[in-house]
């Protein structure tokens, strides 16, 4: 929604979820990496709530159904703009 929000226009409304799910993807594979720096962000709340600090691998699942819905919601939104 913030990226549709950024730049309102028709392309975003495939664009958009496609980017979250991989971004989402890439930030859950990096709770697989346990390398000092992330290891030191992830000590943080703040490293802990952007980055997480465990991977499951069904989150893939509820990102597929989020980023579905998110992208039937902004095409509800183009279309009753």
């Amino acid at each position: 929604m913030f990226i549709f929000l950024l730049r309102p226009k028709r392309e975003i409304l495939w664009q958009a979820p496609i980017i979250v799910f991989i971004v989402t993807c890439i930030l859950e594979l990096l709770q697989l990496w346990q390398n000092p720096t992330l290891v030191a962000i992830r000590s943080t709340f703040i490293g802990r709530m952007l980055l997480g600090t465990t991977f499951v691998a069904w989150d893939f699942f509820y990102y597929v159904i989020g980023c579905l819905l998110g992208g039937l919601w902004l095409k509800l939104l183009w279309k009753n703009s």
